[in-house]
């Protein structure tokens, strides 16, 4: 009965140790996805405020 017990606490504790390290993983990822989100979003506010000059075939400011 103790050794029952022993093992369903190590099989607990693998378990948390599992889910820890699967959380930590995805904080991970969803930092970095969030750090790409913020360039894609700065990359297409730039872009937002630029027109293509068809003579050139170059980036113009709108302005």
């Amino acid at each position: 009965m103790i050794k029952d017990t022993l093992e369903i606490s190590d099989t607990r504790a693998d378990i948390l140790t599992a889910l820890t390290k699967k959380v930590e993983s995805l904080e991970r990822e969803v930092h970095e996805l969030r750090q790409a989100n913020d360039i894609l979003r700065r990359a297409s506010a730039y872009f937002a405020h630029m027109d293509l000059d068809p003579q050139s075939n170059d980036c113009v400011s709108s302005q």
